[in-house]
């Protein structure tokens, strides 16, 4: 399994979460719809519990400066 479940009432467990995890959920919800019906869960790596996340952003290039994002209004994103 490449992701573990947290339900609401618990405290998130992990700091990373897969794409892969997140389809092989929703491929296993769509195939029984009754699984986690009407649920509120949290999607996570196993095993990355801590305050660290696992993706950093890269670092700014020399003079890079900030520019908006036309699909995400209010988002900065840096131009080389």
């Amino acid at each position: 399994m490449d992701y573990e479940l947290t339900a609401r009432a618990e405290p998130f467990k992990g700091t990373v979460v897969s794409r892969k995890g997140v389809a092989v959920l929703v491929v296993r919800m769509i195939v029984s719809p009754q699984l986690h019906l009407h649920a509120n869960v949290g999607v996570s790596k196993p095993n990355t519990d801590g305050d660290k996340h696992g993706w950093r952003p890269p670092p700014r290039e020399r003079g890079a400066q900030p520019t908006r994002s036309p699909f995400a209004p209010g988002a900065e994103c840096v131009t080389a």
